[in-house]
């Protein structure tokens, strides 16, 4: 079961607890909204996430550490980590591989 919250920021945070190498742990995250509408929608997506790992549908990661963890119950069983930029590339350099091609 998951509730949500309004900050003092008047964001929204969620609230779950969700067992972890053996023990509960809680969790609260931000939801990164001020809608009260969008906020129910985004608890009732992280509870379909708990109960799909709990009825076997969906599986954590393997090793998944608590912050994966919540990152993958946040996202609907889509990310294992937060996402980052593979690679930057300077303007001069994709210029000359554009003009080279």
């Amino acid at each position: 079961m998951a509730s949500i919250e309004k900050q003092s920021s008047a964001n929204w945070i969620v609230r779950f607890r969700f067992p972890v190498g053996g023990k509960v742990v809680k969790f609260n995250r931000s939801l990164k909204t001020k809608s009260e509408r969008v906020a129910e929608q985004r608890k009732a997506q992280i509870e379909e996430t708990i109960y799909f790992l709990e009825s076997g549908r969906l599986a954590l990661p393997d090793g998944a550490t608590d912050k994966e963890v919540a990152a993958f119950i946040v996202s609907g069983g889509i990310l294992t980590e937060k996402p980052r930029a593979i690679k930057s590339v300077a303007l001069e350099t994709l210029w000359a591989d554009y003009k080279s091609s």
